[in-house]
């Protein structure tokens, strides 16, 4: 029992490393004992601590049975918060009704459990889909509002769907259709968004143009029902009467604010941002807490457009309760950009949890290089939702993040370290040209030994001739030897060959590297060092041993066992490799009987490097009745002793 308390205690450790060891042997424990789950169940009910409560709830989530479900449900009516944290963990689990519960989840009063319960279902993949089609025919707007988003990450078939549902020529759903496939990174979606601006809808044009080009306003004109069914073009004329209208307008737009009619509401939100009054910003700010998500989108609009002078208004806004409001000062100050950077990074300092959460999600919406340092830095924040946050925001700054997140892969912090690699993995490969190009071009040899190693985490074969040619020719050693443990990794026939060359380095210490690489490559590179140990150069010779010894595999020792029959310096280079793994022992106790007088010395002391490690094996063979084996299995066996005393 202590080491299962030990373990919930380590879900709050400040180690992200310790936290996922923990959670997962909890879940290996709780296959035989059932008393992890109550004791999970309880340290949920008592604690505060929101890593151990993010961790238990997953852990609760990995351990199979019905219960462990009911017990998630239940613990999700305790607040948003923990019901975002079960969406979220639910998204790795396999009970029988977790999308329908998903499903139940993104039509959430809070944002955090709609965006939570999005990402869980784009990881259940295609298996969701019909579910999700099934409940988007008759859900609520915001519950559609997630479904959608949903669909738009699922891949060129959530595309498909999402195409298909803009054939009902139902207004609310074609506004958000558009909306998610301005979302989508498929090329399918882009198709679809420019066929929308050929659509009856002014509504879906005006939305397909603000998802193809991320700005310009969401405009419905908030004169008259009729601009919303004439089909005639209107807006230029309608944007000219707004705009030569006295300064009344603001207290007329103010008050269509509490109108019934969603699309005067919008309307209104929409121009008074165009009026860039002062005034105008606590009734928009108030208005991101109107139940319906385009009034929320369109007051967000409205202050965006007044801008700077709207951040002090916001920044005092920011501690409210409400999951809306938060949401979407934080799209405002992101949009509104460079003005609210500092205010954001001040933030990330000094500011609750919650709060530095939604400055994250502002800077990822900010989407400038400026933004970027911030972000990493928040990978160190001893909240997970702002940890996972920054990461999400940096994965939507595609090729700018690239460098910088790669430089932070070699930092000293754990979870920067976590954080970043898996930014760097979701971006890289999209970024492989240019990557390539750094490490043949760039001028800084820091950056491109760090893009060497970049490119060994992507490890795509495509990367092979650039990487050859950094292993043969770069001027930096670390460059050289991050492109070699890059061709290790990729591990085709074609890397082989040139790390074969580097054997014969002046640099031994980029040769000796070179060696463990090969050795990591198995048996793609056992033939070729073979042939090595043919090779005139010497220090070829040693370091195709040192080689072999590191593949460890029966091909490789039996070449090495090979070797104990000759004379010389390579004997002893071949005794020591084979005495680094245990997988030789079985061979070198054959070799014992060998008939060559060197292989069966050579094997005796390979065994007695090995020590303890041998001598089960050793014993099992001492009572041969074979002289050989029995007199060097004994020798062995002494010296081994002999060596313990």
């Amino acid at each position: 029992m202590s080491d299962i308390l030990h373990l919930i205690h380590e879900l709050g450790d400040s180690s992200w490393l310790k936290r996922k060891q923990a959670s997962e042997q909890l879940k290996s424990i709780a296959e035989q004992d059932n008393s992890v789950y109550s004791e999970l169940e309880t340290i949920l009910e008592t604690t505060e601590n929101e890593d151990i409560i993010f961790w238990a709830i997953r852990t609760i989530a990995g351990i199979e049975g019905e219960a462990p479900l009911k017990t998630l449900r239940n613990m999700g009516q305790k607040n948003s918060k923990v019901r975002s944290y079960v969406a979220l963990a639910l998204g790795e689990s396999n009970y029988d009704n977790t999308i329908d519960i998903l499903i139940e989840y993104s039509g959430d009063s809070s944002w955090a459990v709609c965006n939570n319960a999005m990402i869980s279902l784009v990881n259940m993949g295609e298996k969701a889909l019909p579910a999700i089609v099934d409940s988007l025919k008759k859900a609520s707007y915001n519950k559609a509002f997630w479904l959608t988003k949903s669909l738009s990450r699922m891949g060129e078939k959530g595309v498909t769907v999402l195409e298909h549902f803009l054939k009902f020529n139902n207004r609310d759903v074609s506004v958000l259709v558009a909306e998610a496939l301005g979302e989508s990174t498929e090329k399918k979606a882009i198709e679809v968004l420019l066929r929308c601006l050929e659509d009856e809808s002014y509504t879906v044009r005006q939305n397909a143009i603000d998802a193809l080009i991320k700005i310009g306003p969401d405009i419905l004109e908030p004169m008259l029902d009729f601009l919303n069914t004439t089909v005639k073009n209107i807006k230029n004329e309608v944007d000219y009467i707004i705009n030569h209208l006295d300064s009344r307008k603001i207290n007329v737009l103010s008050e269509l604010l509490n109108s019934d009619n969603r699309t005067l509401k919008m309307s209104a939100a929409e121009y008074l941002g165009k009026t860039d009054s002062q005034f105008a910003i606590k009734p928009l700010i108030e208005m991101l807490k109107d139940k319906l998500w385009l009034v929320r989108k369109s007051a967000a609009k409205g202050l965006v457009l007044i801008g700077e002078k709207a951040i002090p208004e916001l920044m005092s806004c920011m501690e409210t309760s409400d999951d809306n409001t938060k949401y979407w000062i934080a799209n405002v100050l992101g949009k509104i950009g460079e003005p609210a950077l500092p205010e954001l990074v001040r933030i990330l300092r000094e500011g609750s949890k919650d709060m530095r959460m939604y400055a994250v999600m502002a800077l990822g919406e900010f989407r400038n290089e400026k933004a970027i340092f911030p972000l990493i830095n928040a990978f160190s924040d001893e909240a997970w939702p702002v940890r996972n946050s920054a990461s999400v925001a940096l994965m939507n700054f595609g090729n700018l993040a690239l460098v910088p997140v790669l430089k932070s892969l070699l930092s000293q912090n754990d979870d920067i370290r976590f954080w970043s690699r898996k930014v760097f993995e979701e971006i890289a490969p999209r970024e492989l040209d240019r990557l390539i190009d750094l490490v043949t071009y760039a001028l800084d040899g820091e950056l491109r030994y760090m893009v060497a190693y970049g490119l060994g985490i992507v490890a795509d074969h495509k990367a092979i001739p650039a990487l050859i040619n950094a292993v043969l020719n770069d001027s930096n050693d670390w460059v050289r030897k991050y492109a070699a443990t890059a061709l290790g990794k990729i591990n085709e026939d074609k890397c082989v060959d040139p790390l074969i060359r580097v054997l014969a380095d002046e640099n031994e210490e980029i040769a000796y590297w070179v060696a463990r690489v090969l050795g990591q490559m198995g048996d793609t590179a056992v033939e070729r060092l073979r042939e090595c140990l043919e090779h005139p150069e010497e220090k070829v010779r040693f370091f195709a041993i040192i080689a072999l010894g590191s593949i460890g595999d029966e091909k490789s020792i039996k070449i090495l066992i090979k070797i104990l029959g000759e004379d010389g310096e390579g004997a002893q280079r071949a005794v020591k490799a084979l005495s680094e793994t245990e997988k030789s022992i079985d061979l070198l106790i054959e070799a014992l009987g060998s008939s060559n007088l060197n292989i069966r010395s050579n094997a005796s002391k390979a065994l007695v490097r090995l020590g303890e490690k041998a001598v089960t094996a050793l014993m099992n063979v001492v009572d041969s009745d074979n002289k050989e084996v029995h007199y060097w299995a004994a020798k062995s066996l002494r010296e081994i002793q002999g060596k313990t005393k």
